[in-house]
């Protein structure tokens, strides 16, 4: 699988996605969020900004594990056609 997603990426012209990066982007963008949460009704003013910036953390890190799906799944595509044809 390993070949097929250097395919892929080759292809789309850009590096793999770390998915290390993305678990820690996820993990701090929620526990952003969770604080942001647990804050708000003694400070808003502080808290809304926090949970933005958090959720934008944890949509970025689940953005990253979707490319990365997708690519997987292109490659067990492109593999599958060429095994076909």
């Amino acid at each position: 699988m390993n070949e097929d997603l250097a395919r892929v990426h080759a292809a789309l012209g850009r590096p793999p996605t770390n998915l290390v990066w993305a678990k820690v982007e996820l993990f701090l963008g929620l526990t952003a969020a969770g604080i942001a949460i647990a804050m708000a009704p003694t400070s808003p003013l502080l808290s809304a900004p926090l949970f933005a910036c958090g959720g934008y953390l944890a949509l970025a890190g689940h953005r990253s594990h979707l490319y990365d799906a997708m690519s997987r799944q292109t490659g067990a595509t492109w593999r599958e056609l060429d095994r076909r044809g």
